[in-house]
């Protein structure tokens, strides 16, 4: 189930987006955490895609990405297509609204973004690392 943001009015803040990343690392006993990576603002338009992948490659240099988060900036009438879609079990798709975030481990859940079909997909997304 994806974790709101839209009323949080400091989830823009490195501190609030560590203890995020913090509280999902202790309930999933990894490592501790304290590096993060800049933000990525990601736009998508029509036929915009991306394709399969993990997002901690098998022989990337310590520290090591540990946990990606996605927050979803557009509303759901502003796009068609561009699912986010991870594949665990099975391919899920979360269905984000905005202001909607996931966090999910970079090292093992492959993910992709669906082909937008119309109008324009926003998204921020951030990584979070190992101590150093």
């Amino acid at each position: 189930m994806p974790l709101s943001l839209a009323d949080d009015v400091a989830c823009g803040s490195e501190e609030h987006l560590l203890g995020l990343f913090e509280a999902v690392s202790d309930r999933w006993q990894l490592p501790e955490l304290e590096i993060l990576e800049d933000a990525q603002y990601c736009v998508y338009g029509p036929e915009d895609h991306f394709d399969w992948h993990q997002d901690q490659p098998d022989v990337a240099p310590p520290p090591a990405r540990r946990l990606s988060l996605v927050v979803m900036l557009s509303a759901p009438g502003d796009f068609s297509g561009g699912d986010l879609e991870l594949n665990t079990t099975g391919i899920v798709r979360p269905g984000l609204l905005a202001g909607d975030a996931i966090i999910f481990p970079s090292e093992t859940v492959e993910h992709r973004v669906a082909p937008v079909e119309a109008g324009m997909r926003q998204t921020l997304v951030c990584w979070a690392y190992d101590a150093a």
